[in-house]
C-alpha cells in the first residue's frame, strides 16, 4: 500500500503535471494507484475477515487478585470465591456441665430403663438390682447368693440389664457360682421380681476372671444383643473360636413363653 500525498499543480496554458511528494506517483498513474489502493484495500479487509473467523479470540482478562493476564492457552478464567471464615470464639456459646451425685452404689455395672416407669434400674457387681426413683432406692431382686464370689481384679458378677420393648419382663446378665454366664429373666409387680416367673434364657462357660463382657440391649423388634466377652482365660484365641460363644455379640430372641430363646 503507498504512502505520502498526491500533489496537482496548475500552470497557465500548459497540461497538468502531478509534483509527487515522497513515495507518490504522477496523475497519469494515480487513478491506476487508487484503483490498486482500493483493491488492496478491500482484499486486505476480505482477509481479515477470513482470519478473524478461521483464528479463536483469545481472553487477555485478568482474574480477579492476579497481577497478570489470563493464561493464553484458555479463552475463560474460572475464580473461586474464597470460603467463609471460621466463626470466633466469641460467637460460640459457651456450656458450663456440672455433676450432682443422687445416689451412692457399690460398684454399679449396669442401668436401664423401663417403659412407662420414670424410675432407674441399676444393678451392682456382687448382685443387686436396685430401683432409683425421686431421691430413695428399694431393692428390685438380692442375686448376692447366686453371683460368683468376687476376687481382686474379678470382673464377674451381676453385669448387666435391659427390659424388653413392652416392660414387660427384666433381663439380667450374670456370672453364676459356677463360673458360667447365664441370662435370666423376671416378671415385675409393685417394683420387684416375681420369683416363680424365672427364666433360664442362656448359659455358657467364662474360663476366666476378667472379660466376662455382660452388657444387654434390645431392639424395636424384640431382639436381645448380648456381649460375651473373651472369657480372658486365652489371650484372646477363644474369641476365634468358632464353636464356642466368647468374644462376641450375640443376636437372640427370648421365647415369649417359656425357657430359652430363638435366632432371629
Amino acid at each position: 500500500m503507498l504512502a505520502g500525498a498526491v500533489a496537482v499543480t496548475f500552470i497557465g496554458g500548459c497540461s497538468s503535471e502531478v509534483s509527487p511528494s515522497a513515495g507518490s506517483v504522477d496523475a497519469s498513474t494515480s487513478s491506476s494507484v487508487q484503483d490498486v489502493e482500493g483493491s488492496t484495500s478491500t482484499e486486505a479487509t476480505e482477509q481479515t475477515k477470513a482470519e478473524s473467523t478461521l483464528k479463536p479470540t483469545v481472553s487477555t482478562e485478568v482474574a480477579p487478585g492476579t497481577s497478570g493476564p489470563a493464561d493464553p492457552e484458555s479463552t475463560s478464567t474460572n475464580t473461586l470465591a474464597p470460603p467463609d471464615p471460621p466463626p470466633s470464639e466469641s460467637q460460640l456459646e459457651q456450656v458450663h456441665l456440672s455433676l450432682e451425685p443422687v445416689f451412692e452404689v457399690f460398684s454399679p455395672t449396669g442401668l436401664a430403663w423401663r417403659a412407662g416407669d420414670g424410675a432407674m434400674y441399676v444393678t451392682t457387681q456382687n448382685g443387686m438390682v436396685l430401683r432409683l426413683e425421686a431421691g430413695e432406692a428399694s431393692t428390685v431382686i438380692d442375686l448376692s447368693d447366686e453371683t460368683a464370689i468376687l476376687e481382686p481384679g474379678s470382673e464377674r458378677g451381676l453385669l448387666g440389664i435391659a427390659f424388653d420393648p413392652d416392660g414387660e419382663r427384666m433381663y439380667l446378665n450374670m456370672t453364676d457360682n459356677d463360673h458360667d454366664t447365664i441370662v435370666i429373666s423376671f416378671e415385675l409387680e409393685d417394683g420387684e421380681a416375681v420369683l416363680e416367673s424365672r427364666r433360664e434364657v442362656l448359659a455358657f462357660d467364662q474360663p476366666g476372671l476378667g472379660h466376662n463382657g455382660g452388657r444387654l440391649l434390645f431392639d424395636n423388634e424384640g431382639n436381645l444383643y448380648i456381649g460375651s466377652g473373651d472369657g480372658g482365660a486365652s489371650n484372646g484365641r477363644d474369641a476365634q473360636d468358632t464353636s464356642k460363644l466368647l468374644g462376641a455379640i450375640l443376636r437372640i430372641r427370648p421365647n415369649p413363653d417359656g425357657d430359652g430363646y430363638e435366632i432371629p
